[in-house]
């Protein structure tokens, strides 16, 4: 009797235990719950207590008798007359159920606080998370910091650099600008086999500059002078203003003296 009943404790155990274990599938607590229900009553109602005869006698005249307390009165006199107990033993026969179940309770629920610990190292865990997440969020906040003064120095060294950017391209632009001008003019003024460098204007003599002993050899010197001067071509001539030679330019049909800059046009 000891051993099946230490067998029904362990069916109770396992059953108890089912419910703190994580749900799989479809089933559901309530399922659960009915199982652990009906092993409990298998354990302190069974038919040979005097609690499990009574409430089958209850529940055999719920036919008969449809009034509730005149059917509780029928069980206490039957279960009287067949078992020859008092209503006094019936009412302690039933209290000691109770006790049993409350028994049962404290040796079934002690033994499932396993969950419990489970619960503490989720608690634990979970606070050690929030602790990360703290962290975290602080140097978040760091970085955050970091980064808006970053930006802030990247908006004030765009301001500073903007105009020295701007001057350097400028001077670049100028430069080039000045370069370019330089050679459109050396394009424009000068041309490809141009006839000679200019000829520097001949130095203006006076008699009197002439000495004594050589005066009457100047006829003579003079058509030397005379014959040695270079002769106009298509291209040079003789400059009307300095003595010197003036070029053509054939772009701008445009006769220049390279000595005192005199300019005369084609046509003149």
């Amino acid at each position: 009797m000891g051993v099946e009943k230490k067998n029904r404790s362990e069916i109770l155990y396992r059953l108890a235990a089912d419910l703190f274990v994580k749900s799989k599938g479809d089933e559901d607590l309530s399922s659960k719950i009915d199982r652990l229900r009906d092993g409990i009553k298998k354990e302190i109602e069974s038919e040979n207590t005097i609690f499990g005869k009574f409430r089958e006698l209850v529940e055999s005249f719920e036919g008969i008798i449809p009034e509730e307390k005149q059917r509780y009165n029928a069980a206490v006199k039957a279960l009287s007359t067949t078992s020859k107990l008092s209503r006094q033993e019936i009412v302690k026969a039933v209290n000691n159920q109770l006790e049993e179940l409350k028994t049962l309770e404290k040796g079934l629920v002690p033994a499932l606080a396993g969950w419990r610990d489970e619960f503490k190292e989720m608690k634990a865990k979970s606070l050690e998370i929030r602790d990360e997440i703290s962290k975290l969020r602080k140097k978040i906040g760091r970085l955050e910091s970091e980064e808006k003064g970053i930006l802030n120095d990247m908006v004030a060294r765009e301001k500073e650099m903007e105009p020295v950017e701007k001057s350097v391209g400028e001077l670049f632009t100028e430069m080039g600008a000045e370069i370019t001008d330089i050679k459109k003019k050396i394009e424009e003024f000068t041309f490809e086999g141009a006839a000679s460098q200019p000829i520097p204007p001949r130095a203006s003599i006076h008699k009197s500059d002439i000495p004594g002993e050589e005066k009457g050899g100047g006829k003579q010197k003079n058509e030397i002078r005379e014959s040695s001067a270079p002769q106009d071509t298509e291209w040079e001539k003789a400059c009307p203003m300095c003595g010197g030679r003036l070029s053509f330019h054939v772009k701008d049909e445009m006769w220049l003296c390279y000595t005192c800059a005199y300019e005369e046009s084609k046509k003149g």
